[in-house]
């Protein structure tokens, strides 16, 4: 019993690993793929003025968004909305403290994963500054639903599941025959000790296979 619960326990730390590796995997090809459609998007846009030319961003933005299937976002460094693939840039709050925002409007290449109450659903962002001159004009937002991740990974895991079950019941097997093995000689034993003990000398003893 003791074998086999090892067992058990081993397989599942080994499919809990898999499962963890196989998700972060996901989410860093999500990451590259985004990085590269926010690259594509900011190279496309150029050096034009965006604070005077907001609706032919706005509408890049849907045109984009459609043709690669990804939501697109354009900010001004005050956190307003110029363009926006999914939603009219007016009706969308100020995003200067969303997290990928900030670090994009400090130079860098920001990413987050959180719950779009535009959406309703879970989604990976991420944010790279556009410059000009030196500093940094607007940023570019380009973000993925993590369904499709949750799709994947649910495939993989019935798959992972039905192995940890197959490897389960080979152990299984393999622990009972090893157990019947180690126990059968000692109940033989007991049963020839119960015997001699109620004075039938003439009981067998069993001996060991091979022997």
């Amino acid at each position: 019993l003791s074998f086999f619960v090892s067992t058990l326990l081993a397989l599942a730390m080994a499919a809990g690993y898999a499962n963890h590796s196989l998700r972060r995997f996901y989410q860093d090809q999500i990451g590259s793929e985004l990085l590269t459609r926010a690259t594509v998007f900011a190279h496309e846009l150029g050096t034009r003025s965006l604070d005077k030319e907001a609706e032919p961003v706005d509408q890049h933005c849907k045109t984009f968004g459609r043709l690669t299937q990804t939501r697109v976002t354009v900010i001004l460094p005050d956190g307003h909305v110029i363009g926006d693939s999914d939603h009219d840039p007016s009706s969308m709050e100020n995003h200067r403290n969303r997290p990928e925002i900030a670090a994009a409007l400090q130079g860098q290449t920001g990413q987050s994963v959180r719950f779009s109450d535009t959406l309703r659903r879970t989604l990976m962002y991420l944010a790279i500054p556009m410059r000009q001159d030196g500093a940094v004009v607007a940023v570019v937002r380009t973000a993925l639903p993590l369904s499709m991740i949750d799709w994947t990974l649910h495939n993989e895991y019935r798959h992972v599941a039905l192995g940890v079950a197959l490897v389960a019941a080979f152990f299984a097997v393999v622990a009972f025959y090893l157990a019947r093995r180690i126990s059968r000689p000692l109940v033989d034993m007991r049963r020839t000790a119960e015997r001699l003990a109620q004075g039938d000398l003439r009981a067998p003893v069993a001996l060991p296979q091979g022997e």
